[in-house]
């Protein structure tokens, strides 16, 4: 269950797309939409300290948004937010401090580089 303090904080609603997904005749399509509506947080950067124990040195931005747990979210699907795709890099179980478990969803964002 959802406290009402997280409901608060997921103003968006995202998709999640996934790739390699076979259609009705086995073939292997493009990205296809698995998730219409993701009620998740805004994206926020991604701290140092997380940044660290993923052991990263992409040029890309990492950041995080959170959502509910009941979602089939994985590594290597795309989320889409606003228009805009992101790659997810990693999903994991996270404890809020009121005890509730929750999806935290860390993404790449391509940063523009002049």
């Amino acid at each position: 269950m959802t406290s009402l303090a997280m409901q608060q904080l997921m103003t968006e609603t995202a998709q999640v797309l996934r790739e390699n997904v076979k259609d009705a005749y086995g073939v292997f399509s493009g990205p296809v939409t698995v998730i219409t509506t993701l009620p998740c947080t805004p994206l926020y950067p991604l701290s140092a300290e997380l940044i660290q124990r993923m052991a990263t040195t992409s040029p890309m931005v990492l950041c995080v948004c959170y959502s509910e747990t009941d979602k089939n979210v994985r590594n290597g699907d795309k989320l889409s937010v606003g228009g805009k795709q992101y790659d997810i890099k990693g999903v994991s179980p996270w404890k809020s401090p009121d005890g509730d478990t929750y999806l935290e969803i860390v993404v790449e964002k391509a940063v523009n580089v002049a």
